[in-house]
Order: structure tokens, then C-alpha cells, then sequence
């Protein structure tokens, strides 16, 4: 099958956040959002895409492929070979990602890939175990030249007049919406109030669970295992409008892996600081992040904080244990002796937290793909623990209910072969009026269970004062 070149045309670059505000009302519109713009920049947070519109949609829930009657034994597989059907030829003077699926992958895909049985109290909610849109079509966007484009590869048309003739027509399209947009500024987050949201569980329960957790280590189980908890919260007064609740979480905690997802029924608002995987020319990538500190009130006081993060033995130990299962899971997929670790317990600062952050790669084996290489990785180790099938089992024995989508991935698999993906955390889901999102950490043997449960509070912090911003904007709205 020989490969298709996408068209593209270039626009005037501005913050994709701007141009968004035209689509995000719109049922499979999404917005991957290198929104981190204060770091310097590289590929964690070079690039941002707009995708609306998909020619296709592939939603996975309990083994069936909705709005069909197939069975799906094994998602990944399935969509490899639906997205293999569509050959792009790469551009190097575009963006990475010039057509190809975008979506979700929800933590609990685990099912489907190892013998770990579902929590026996299940929720019946919108999100499904996969959710991705086959895009013909984007506004890509490269934050180091300053530069956008609009690219269309003609797809699902099978023949290269029909697939140029499409990609015409679409670009043209979407030229002539671009033109009546209005270029208002984004909204901003000022400092208000604290809003107060209900947890799946107090200190007690929590740190309960951290036992039993520090129990299975004792006897030999497991060495680390990730456990979180769940906040709540229902909007009853106004209809919500999610995408200014994601503006408001954007200027409060600015993120290499920001995304906003309109399912139509269900959003996504993320502001993950984690890259999970990304593949470009068979060079694979991931940057588990474990250790995570507040950042100080005083410039004095945040370096200390900083150093004492670096110098913490149970951080790094909690991070390194983490490496060596992402070295385990990526030897599956890639070269012999190519995986390598190319950063080990750096520190990497966000508005309110500090982070340490490795860097593991390798070389993909010829023959495999962007989604053999999920398969064999997913979910992040950074968010299971080791060994990680066991750890798994004990997330489902300790955790009430499904994730869902918090501790899977967000991202794309191009048509020209290349992926990047996120690790759903600092993430509000919405359906339904409800927002929700969940916060955890690493339990090891020396892990404070109170200790732990305090730390699941500063990696809200950024959730937090985002809504907080966000219901006073809402209040002044209304008066």
C-alpha cells in the first residue's frame, strides 16, 4: 500500500487555546495543548493540536464496540488494524502528528491484557475503556517557530484523486471557519475563595488502605504499590460550560500534556505533567514521574524543599523501582540492549509542586507498532507499582471502583506511525453536572500513611484552585 502525502496550509500562528474556543462545543472536538509555555521549550511541549470532525469513531466498553455487535478481545489489536488500513507519508516540515487517532485509553484496558478481575462495585458512567476519533484533519500548531498550519490527508478515501480532492475541500472548509472566528482573549484565573470537594474517603479510611498496602510489601507481594482516592462534586445552579473550567485549570497549572476532550456526554480536562510513551523513526520515549513535593512560599524555602526532594531516599528509591519495570516492559517491544536511562531522579518544578522525573528510551523493533508498543507498556508503571501485575490486583482490591480514565492516557497515534501520549493525572472529569478527579501516590514499607494521604492534597492543589477561580467567575456571571 503506498503511502499518502497529507495537504496543508499554513495560518497565522496564535494560542491554539484561542482558536479552540470555535469548536470546543462541538462533540468530538479535541485539544491536545502543549500549554507549558513558561519552560523552555522542546518535544515535551513543542507541539499543540486541534482535531474535530473524526471520518471515524471507535469507542470500547466491557468487551463491545459500541454502535456495533462486535466483541473485542483486545482493543489495541483492534484499532492497530483499523489504523493500519490508512498510510500517511511523513512531512519533517510539519508537526508530528498530520492526520492519525486521537482519544482516550482508560486505565481499566488492563482487564483486557492481564487475568486482573474488575472491582465488584462497578459505576455505570459515560467513559468507556477506549475512546478514539479518526482525524483527516487538523490545525497543528509548533510552538518553537511560531508557526501553525491546517493539514488534511483526504482519508477514509481510498484513491489519490479522491483523497486530494477531499483534502481540498477540507481545507478550504475550515479556512473559511477560521475567518469568522472571533479572536477574544482566553479566560484567566484570578486568586478567590476555596471550594471544598468530597473525598472517596477521609485520612482515616485512606490511610487504612496504606496499611493494608504496607502489609502485602511485609509479606512479599508486591514492593510499591499506587494508591489513590476520589474527590466529588455536583454543579447544581447554572449549566456548565467545561471548556472555561479547563481555561481556568490551564492558567492555574500550565502543563506539557494539557488535553480537552468533548465526548459529547463526557469531558476530559487535563493538565498532566507526565509523558507516558511517544514513538518518532522506531525511537520510543518515557518520563515516569514518582517523588512529588509543595513548592515553598519563599524562594529560600522552595529550594530547600527542591534539595530535600533530591536527597530523599524513599523518593528516589520509589522512582527508581519505577524505571526498572519501564526498562522491563519497553525490552519487550524494543532492540536488544537499546533501552537505556537517559535521566534519573531530575527535579522538574510546576506551580505547586516539585517532581522527579526520569527518562528511560529505547529503539522499537522492526515489525511492531505505536500500539504493540501500549500494549506491552500500559498502563505507566509510574501509576501501578511492582511487580506490576500484582500491584494492579491490589489497586482493584484496595480502590472501591474502576479509574476509568485517571492513571490511563491521552494522546495520538499518527496514520504516519509516530504517537505521544500523557498519563492521566491532575485530571477533572465531567458528566452529568458532576466533576470528579482523583489524586494518589506511591505506598513503599516506610511509606507514613497520614503522611501519604497528605501528599495526595498538594497534588490537588492545582485542581483546586482552578475551580475555585472558576466558581467566582461563574458567581460574577450570574449577578
Amino acid at each position: 500500500m503506498s503511502a499518502t502525502c497529507p495537504l496543508s496550509v499554513e495560518i497565522p500562528y496564535e494560542d491554539p487555546a484561542i482558536l479552540f474556543k470555535a469548536f470546543s462545543d462541538q462533540p468530538w472536538a479535541f485539544l491536545l495543548d502543549s500549554a507549558d509555555a513558561n519552560r523552555p521549550l522542546d518535544d515535551t511541549n513543542r507541539f499543540s493540536y486541534i482535531a474535530f470532525d473524526p471520518f471515524e469513531t471507535i469507542v470500547i466498553k466491557d468487551g463491545a464496540r459500541i454502535g456495533t455487535t462486535e466483541m473485542i478481545h483486545n482493543p489495541f489489536q483492534y484499532v492497530r488494524d483499523l489504523v493500519q488500513q490508512y498510510q500517511l507519508a511523513y512531512q519533517p516540515h510539519l508537526p508530528l502528528l498530520q492526520g492519525g487517532a486521537i482519544g482516550y485509553f482508560s486505565y481499566d484496558l488492563c482487564h483486557y491484557l492481564e487475568d486482573i478481575n474488575r472491582p465488584q462495585q462497578k459505576e455505570e458512567t459515560a467513559f468507556a475503556d477506549l475512546a478514539l476519533g479518526l482525524f483527516d484533519l487538523l490545525i497543528s500548531f509548533d510552538h518553537v517557530l511560531q508557526k501553525a498550519w491546517i493539514i488534511s490527508c483526504g482519508f477514509p478515501e481510498k484513491t489519490p484523486a479522491a483523497q486530494w480532492a477531499r483534502a481540498k475541500l477540507r481545507l478550504a472548509a475550515c479556512l473559511e471557519r477560521l475567518s469568522a472566528i472571533g479572536h477574544d482573549q482566553p479566560l484567566h484565573a484570578t486568586e478567590c475563595e476555596k471550594i471544598d470537594l468530597i473525598s472517596s474517603c477521609d485520612q482515616e479510611a485512606y490511610a487504612a488502605r496504606v496499611r493494608k498496602a504496607q502489609a502485602y510489601i511485609r509479606e512479599g507481594d508486591i514492593f510499591e504499590v499506587n494508591l489513590s482516592h476520589r474527590f466529588q462534586a455536583m454543579i447544581q445552579d447554572k449549566p456548565v460550560d467545561p471548556y472555561t473550567l479547563y481555561l481556568s485549570m490551564r492558567h492555574t497549572n500550565p502543563s506539557p500534556f494539557s488535553a480537552y476532550l468533548n465526548l459529547d456526554d463526557h469531558h476530559i480536562l487535563s493538565t498532566s505533567p507526565e509523558r507516558f510513551l511517544s514513538l518518532t523513526d522506531q525511537q520510543v520515549s518515557t518520563r515516569p514521574i514518582k517523588g512529588t513535593a509543595p513548592r515553598g512560599k519563599t524562594p529560600e524555602e522552595d529550594q530547600a524543599i527542591a534539595d530535600a526532594l533530591l536527597s530523599s531516599e524513599k523518593d528516589r528509591s520509589e522512582n527508581v523501582m519505577i524505571v526498572d519495570l519501564l526498562r522491563n516492559d519497553l525490552s519487550k517491544v524494543c532492540t536488544a540492549s537499546s533501552v537505556t536511562v537517559k535521566k534519573l531522579c531530575g527535579l522538574e518544578s510546576y506551580p505547586t509542586v516539585h517532581h522527579l522525573v526520569s527518562v528511560i528510551e529505547g529503539t522499537l523493533q522492526q515489525g511492531f507498532t505505536a500500539f504493540d508498543l501500549l500494549a506491552a507498556c500500559f498502563p505507566g508503571g509510574s501509576v501501578t507499582g511492582a511487580p506490576k501485575i500484582r500491584a494492579m490486583q491490589i489497586i482493584y482490591e484496595l480502590e472501591p471502583t474502576e479509574r476509568g480514565p485517571y492513571c490511563g492516557s491521552i494522546g495520538f497515534v499518527g496514520f504516519n506511525g509516530v504517537m505521544d501520549t500523557s498519563i492521566v493525572i491532575r485530571t477533572l472529569l465531567y458528566q452529568n453536572n458532576m466533576l470528579s478527579y482523583q489524586a494518589g501516590g506511591a505506598i513503599v514499607l516506610d511509606s507514613c500513611p497520614e503522611g501519604e494521604y497528605e501528599e495526595t492534597l498538594v497534588k490537588s492543589r492545582a485542581i483546586k484552585r482552578a475551580l475555585a477561580s472558576w466558581c467566582q467567575n461563574r458567581r460574577n456571571s450570574m449577578q
